[in-house]
């Protein structure tokens, strides 16, 4: 039996997150139904190439505009083992020097990761808290993938925040054991949109807020922020923040959002308390100039 880090399938899944909020989350603020979700590639899951020993990686960025968001969700699933099917290992696709080393190369396992992150973390998503992986795939004597360990993998609530924001990075990272060419068709996934409704956030905000940067700044000052929910969905809120303009989902208590200035980016999350009287807030930014990111944390009380 031959062990191979199926980076491909890792691939899939970021790559099926986006094409699911691209092609499921309708317009003007539609829903969807809760359960499996299978994606179909197409060609661009074809041939992908893995090169023996050397590692493997690709962040990118997700964006998307909250009205046509699928969610907010609760939960993200995915039961590799049973995404196997939509995975090909192709033979004719492995360099000639596989052949002569297939024994040599038996008991060896690549390893593979994904992360993710927020978007203004762009740039260091592949050394992101939030990681999965990595997940080993058995093949069977015909070079096809016959199971995987662990089989399951489930985003944490700290990456469901993420992904409510509506805007993040995802990083791919492998490093495979032999040269190889993987056909990548469909993935399938389980997710369950928020089983809380929407509490009433709305309202102005005011506190005391403390960012600091890698480029040494640290700010503490005032901050007054107002929500307002879509009276027609209020899932959907949005907040003006001095000369800023952020939106996001609500689950329950908690607010994802993200947005900026003409200077920066920032996204993050507010969670009010049960009384509905106080509020914090964490969030990242980063400066257009791509120079400074930095994290900030608010403390809120409610004015009206």
């Amino acid at each position: 039996m031959k062990l191979v880090k199926l980076s491909a399938l890792v691939v899939l899944i970021s790559a099926a997150l986006i094409l699911w909020f691209i092609s499921c989350g309708g317009g003007g603020g539609g829903r969807v139904l809760d359960g499996d979700i299978t994606i179909n590639i197409g060609s661009s899951g074809k041939n992908v190439g893995l090169t023996a020993g050397e590692t493997w990686s690709r962040a990118f960025s997700v964006n998307y505009n909250v009205s046509g968001f699928g969610g907010p969700f609760t939960s993200l699933g995915l039961n590799l083992q049973d995404n196997l099917s939509g995975i090909d290992f192709a033979p004719q696709a492995i360099s000639a020097g596989f052949s002569g080393n297939a024994v040599a190369l038996a008991a060896t396992t690549g390893q593979m990761w994904f992360y993710v992150g927020r978007l203004e973390d762009y740039g260091t998503v592949c050394e992101s808290d939030q990681v999965y992986g990595p997940f080993d795939i058995t093949l069977d004597a015909g070079s096809q993938p016959s199971s995987v360990s662990p089989a399951t993998a489930q985003a944490t609530p700290e990456t469901m925040d993420i992904i409510n924001i509506g805007a993040y990075s995802v990083c791919v990272k492998v490093v495979s054991p032999v040269d190889a060419g993987v056909d990548l068709n469909s993935v399938g996934f389980n997710i369950a949109q928020c089983d809380e409704p929407p509490a009433d956030i709305s309202g102005t905000w005011s506190g005391l807020y403390s960012c600091y940067s890698d480029c040494g700044n640290i700010i503490d000052d005032y901050v007054e922020l107002v929500i307002t929910q879509d009276p027609g969905d209020p899932s959907i809120a949005t907040y003006t923040d001095y000369y800023a303009d952020y939106e996001g989902t609500v689950c329950g208590n908690r607010f994802s959002f993200s947005g900026g200035s003409a200077d920066s980016s920032e996204s993050g999350t507010f969670i009010m308390d049960p009384g509905g009287t106080t509020a914090t807030k964490t969030s990242t930014y980063r400066n257009y100039s791509g120079v400074c990111t930095g994290q900030c944390s608010d403390t809120l009380t409610r004015i009206d």
